[in-house]
């Protein structure tokens, strides 16, 4: 996978809920999900689905030893690929300074552990104030989706069940709001989209 392949798969997505008929948007969405489907669930997925899910039960001292681990292997990482943190010793959390909002969005260069051709960019929601720019690995986004699946599967939500989900897209156009027409939908996977920007009384 390419920055500039994905970069082209949104330019083609937007294009596609700017202008074509309702149906084929439907299919751009659908197809669009087939292909974050496979990033997202694939690879490492099944492994940290397993991982999570073994955990979902364990004693206090099981969770606090892998903590333990996670957290030393994961400063390990921090010091040992990111110049911000490389004179910082990954023993000691203690030594590690609070990273405050305003450091990271003006050093992210510095802070980061992947360079961005390497990974997925994503830009949070600012609505605490300034959007700051996030870098995922592949991996990254598999372990989230990992989680994210478990979770919502404990409150009975699972893949391909009838479901509305909304987001912060806008999805619809003005003219199919005119007709009533506030959703999308992806077929395969049984979802129907709504956009919280056309939310009204």
């Amino acid at each position: 996978f390419s920055i500039r392949k994905g970069c082209q798969i949104m330019k083609t997505k937007e294009i596609v809920l700017s202008y074509a008929p309702v149906c084929i948007q439907n299919l751009a969405i659908t197809l669009y999900n087939m292909w974050l489907h496979k990033r997202r669930r694939g690879g490492a997925y099944r492994g940290y689905l397993k991982y999570f899910s073994d955990f979902r039960d364990a004693d206090f001292f099981t969770i606090d030893r892998e903590q333990q681990r996670r957290l030393r292997e994961f400063l390990e990482h921090a010091v040992r690929r990111s110049v911000w943190y490389r004179d910082y010793s990954p023993s000691d959390l203690m030594s590690f300074p609070v990273l405050e909002k305003e450091q990271l969005l003006n050093n992210l260069d510095l802070i980061k552990t992947v360079a961005e051709k390497e990974g997925d960019v994503s830009l949070t929601g600012g609505t605490t104030g300034a959007s700051m720019k996030v870098v995922y690995t592949l991996e990254d986004i598999q372990e989230r989706h990992a989680i994210l699946d478990l979770f919502r599967s404990a409150y009975g939500y699972a893949q391909g069940k009838r479901t509305a989900w909304f987001s912060g897209k806008a999805v619809a156009r003005r003219g199919d709001l005119a007709r009533g027409i506030c959703y999308r939908d992806d077929h395969l996977r049984n979802i129907r989209y709504f956009s919280t920007f056309h939310i009204s009384s």
